[in-house]
């Protein structure tokens, strides 16, 4: 099985980087759609209940579609998928690859 191929855009929109975030994790977790993915929705027990492979490689395959790096003490910090996005557009916003909002 081959490597997934991911878009790289010279600038993410918002609403792309959400997206994305959403289909990744709904494919990690296995047992819900990306449409019933909300912000507040727990990656942990209380919410996705994903184990800590699931966790690795989770956070490799959002480093690798958005080609950002989350380091070993920032990955715990991220709870739900809400805080995944604020954290990933951040990155992109100061890499100066986030789309302005029109």
């Amino acid at each position: 099985m081959g490597k997934k191929a991911y878009p790289k855009p010279e600038f993410w929109k918002p609403d792309e980087v959400w997206s994305w975030i959403t289909n990744i994790v709904a494919e990690q977790a296995c047992n819900i759609i990306s449409a019933d993915i909300k912000p507040e929705t727990q990656l942990g027990p209380e919410g996705l209940n994903l184990d800590s492979l699931d966790s690795v490689e989770l956070i490799m395959e959002l480093d690798d579609c958005f080609d950002v790096s989350i380091s070993d003490e920032v990955a715990p910090k991220l709870q739900t998928v809400g805080e995944v996005e604020k954290w990933i557009t951040e990155q992109l916003r100061e890499q100066g690859r986030l789309a302005k909002q029109r």
